[in-house]
């Protein structure tokens, strides 16, 4: 667990050795020094570890270097990083594919896997599915427990609408299983990281807490902020649900700090949407809406997504400002509620659609929301990766 003393000692040997190793050999110990600095918070050089170590894989043929290479690209192999629209991850995960020799392996369906994830809002979630699926079944045949809990993670991550909550709580604890088969604390942890949300969208909080304090115990074992800061996002979650916004407050700057250490996309992003909630539950309706702005306008890679146009103008609505709502509201151009992704947003983004429709009088948008929620009345609104709980 010393990442930063391995991170050093990888770094001198590259130094010393790199120039007289073999393509193959160097390949070798960029991965290493990778993981190293993966696992120690510092993303972006672990990003360009992996980089060199694909490009001297191709040199010397090892199709096992560059697959691990672009696992390694994506944050490893756990799942618990998704990046949108990293193209270079995404090439770099099909070039391996290509590369692998044909036939059953556990590299192909870890790489399946996390294809999958990696193409997510950038294709249908049915091709992400299909994607997850093929690398279930392939690892199924392998017998490898350890790839079969990771694809098990990704088809969650493609099943992620409400219509398939209970199968994902069951996929979730057949992960748990085969994780203490494979004595895989990370897999653990992604497992747990799905039940949570699972049980918070059945409205089951007594499981919710119970499985939050499991993965608790768990992470501190591991001590790595990659995981350590989803704890207090989760128990700010359920400050907020008590009314305990101070408590929130804190517990959210303590999920930024672990998420910064970690070098986090998800805990940064994360914890603006929740920050804009907590704003919001509390009834500080100017300043969330103020916050969620903000998050639209510097985050570029979401902006565009279908649906966002009644989500960004809905604290304004909430707070009486309809004008304003109205201008976001038309320039996002709200489209056809068919052009939104069903996926883990889908339920919060249908559900405020209808709110802002109704308070903006727009009857059509509004009926076509209603029509979409209604199968799924038994459902809790969740927003991001538990970030936030809405209710009924």
């Amino acid at each position: 667990l010393a990442y930063g003393d391995a991170t050093r000692l990888l770094r001198h040997a590259d130094d010393a050795l790199g120039p007289s190793l073999t393509h193959e050999e160097r390949s070798e110990l960029l991965l290493s020094l990778g993981r190293a600095q993966l696992r120690g918070g510092h993303r972006d050089d672990a990003a360009e570890s992996f980089e060199r170590a694909a490009d001297l894989a191709r040199q010397s043929g090892r199709a096992d270097h560059l697959a691990l290479a672009a696992l390694g690209l994506g944050a490893g192999p756990s799942g618990f990083e998704i990046v949108p629209f990293d193209h270079r991850q995404v090439e770099l995960l099909e070039d391996a594919l290509a590369a692998l020799p044909d036939g059953d392996s556990s590299l192909r369906a870890q790489l399946l896997a996390r294809l999958s994830v990696a193409k997510t809002f950038m294709t249908p979630p049915r091709e992400r599915r299909d994607l997850a699926e093929q690398a279930g079944r392939l690892a199924r045949r392998m017998e490898d427990p350890a790839t079969l809990a990771y694809a098990l993670g990704t088809l969650c991550d493609a099943i992620a609408g409400p219509a398939d909550v209970e199968r994902r709580l069951g996929l979730a604890s057949e992960m748990v299983a085969l994780s203490s088969r494979s004595h895989d604390r990370e897999a653990e942890l992604l497992a747990r990281r799905l039940r949570i949300v699972a049980h918070l969208e059945r409205g089951d909080v007594a499981s919710f807490d119970a499985e939050l304090e499991a993965y608790a115990r768990v992470a501190d074992r591991l001590r790595l902020p990659l995981y350590r800061w989803y704890v207090p996002l989760w128990r700010a979650t359920r400050a907020m649900m008590r009314g305990d916004f101070a408590a929130a407050e804190a517990l959210h700057h303590e999920a930024i700090t672990l998420g910064r250490q970690a070098a986090s996309y998800n805990a940064e992003l994360l914890a603006e949407v929740a920050t804009a909630d907590r704003l919001f539950l509390s009834g500080r309706l100017e300043d969330a809406d103020r916050a969620q702005r903000e998050l639209f306008a510097h985050r570029p890679e979401i902006n565009s997504l279908p649906g966002l146009g009644p989500v960004v103008g809905c604290f304004a609505a909430l707070r009486g400002d309809l004008e304003g709502a109205r201008r976001l509201y038309g320039a996002r151009a709200a489209g056809s509620l068919d052009d939104i992704e069903v996926d883990a947003e889908w339920l919060p983004t249908i559900a405020i659609t209808g709110v802002v429709a109704a308070l903006l009088d727009d009857p059509d948008v509004a009926a076509g929301a209603y029509e979409r929620l209604e199968p799924h009345a038994e459902r809790f609104v969740v927003d991001g990766i538990a970030a936030a709980f809405f209710g009924s």
